[in-house]
């Protein structure tokens, strides 16, 4: 299966980096290096491939420029519409368990050290695992 990743990011001094990457099998293949306009090859295999878009020299030159100009435009775009939402900070939730077996369980949520309103569980989200773990 072949599985493709790309993105871009604006940094603090407002210059792109970006990268894209191509796997195989759940393995690293080929790697994009937009400012070297180079691909590094992760597994044998990729060699071949490597070595045919290397020597397409227009092809580099078209990757970079979709990583840093296309890519970078889009996300400045989306950031500049969405605004606080896509700005906003993550609310990292905890989950403390108390009174283990052979007791009921006993479980509350916190959010910033906070204990956030009691949700009825399933019941089986309490049951041990048999090696007397939760």
């Amino acid at each position: 299966m072949l599985q493709a990743s790309l993105g871009c990011e604006v940094q603090e001094d407002g210059g792109p980096s970006a990268f894209w990457r191509f796997g195989y099998d759940g393995k690293d293949f080929l790697t994009f290096e937009p400012k070297m306009l180079s691909w590094t090859a992760a597994d044998p295999g990729a060699w071949g491939l490597k070595e045919k878009w290397e020597a397409d020299l227009k092809r580099g030159d078209r990757d970079r420029a979709f990583l840093e100009g296309t890519c970078t435009h889009m996300l400045r775009k989306y950031l500049a519409s969405g605004g606080k939402t896509l700005e906003r900070a993550v609310t990292i939730l905890k989950c403390r368990a108390l009174g283990f077996s052979p007791q009921n369980i006993s479980l509350n949520w916190l959010r910033d050290g906070e204990k956030l309103p009691q949700r009825t569980l399933e019941p089986k989200a309490g049951l041990p695992s048999g090696d007397r773990t939760y």
